[in-house]
């Protein structure tokens, strides 16, 4: 089923992709919770754009008052009443914060996390010299977190929810250099994405969780990641369209994941890159053998 003609979002038309999806769902009457907003850059604050613009209520949360306040003034427009704090390490803060959302008294139809944190300094180093506090701290923060985010949200959730989690499928299935640290945490999150869309199945079964791979968008999350820069150039020389994802593209996909155009899609990873993943074969390095 389409939600809009999808050739419209190449690298001249993504303004029009954007209105042409945003013309065809009607989402006025439906409301959403996003984790994880920080930057006016960053793909949670991309999807709560496009979700507003589409016309639905659009919650969110931050990891601390302090990125509450930094994620206000990144993003004009947003209501402060409608911001929440919730530190994804800490059960005690996550449990406060599934409190709050269970006082706001709404019905979500759908949920993203886009949190996700490792610490950069150990993402420098190579994984032998990972250290047991950095490896905790990302595991709680991306996995357990996650578990605890998208579980406690039940008494919340429509009885035909979307639930989406952000991966980045390249450093779940592949060892990617500079990546290693996250990259465990999200090998381990997708198999977490399969075991919720079964556990909501045995309880909610209209409820649906799925997890959204976006290429490398020059997110100020991913340009922290050492080797940001060649990354995004070869998957801009080995995508089939020789370009990388728009946040447009990323967040009209995630869009489409928590609409009810996607009810039969469950337990899967969607991978959004422009063909990158499909041909990643280097033909140079091919023809070097």
């Amino acid at each position: 089923m389409r939600i809009g003609n999808r050739n419209t979002l190449d690298r001249s038309g993504l303004d029009a992709g954007a209105g042409e999806l945003n013309s065809m769902l009607d989402l006025k009457i439906k409301n959403y919770f996003i984790a994880g907003l920080s930057t006016s850059d960053g793909i949670a604050a991309g999807i709560g754009r496009l979700l507003r613009q589409c016309g639905a209520g659009v919650w969110y949360s931050a990891l601390s008052p302090e990125m509450k306040e930094e994620a206000l003034r990144a993003n004009p427009g947003i209501d402060s009443e409608k911001i929440l704090t919730g530190n994804f390490k800490f059960e005690k803060s996550m449990q406060t914060m599934i409190n709050e959302i269970t006082r706001l008294d709404v019905k979500f139809d759908g949920a993203v996390n886009a949190t996700g944190y490792a610490d950069p300094g150990e993402m420098e180093e190579p994984l032998r010299e990972s250290s047991w506090e950095a490896m905790e701290e990302a595991h709680a923060i991306n996995v357990i977190g996650s578990r605890f985010f998208f579980l406690g949200l039940r008494p919340s959730l429509a009885d035909t929810a979307s639930l989406l989690a952000l991966t980045y499928h390249p450093g779940a299935a592949f060892a990617v250099p500079g990546y290693h640290l996250m990259g465990i945490q999200k090998a381990a999150l997708e198999s977490l994405v399969r075991y919720l869309a079964r556990d909501y199945g045995e309880t909610m079964p209209g409820v649906r969780v799925n997890a959204l791979s976006p290429g490398i968008l020059p997110t100020r999350s991913a340009r922290a990641v050492k080797g940001f820069e060649p990354g995004i150039k070869y998957e801009a020389m080995l995508s089939p369209q020789k370009r990388n994802i728009k946040m447009e593209e990323a967040a009209a996909e995630a869009v489409w994941l928590l609409s009810p155009y996607s009810s039969g899609t469950n337990g899967q990873v969607r991978i959004v890159d422009s063909g990158f993943l499909a041909c990643s074969l280097d033909p140079e390095a091919l023809n070097n053998v």
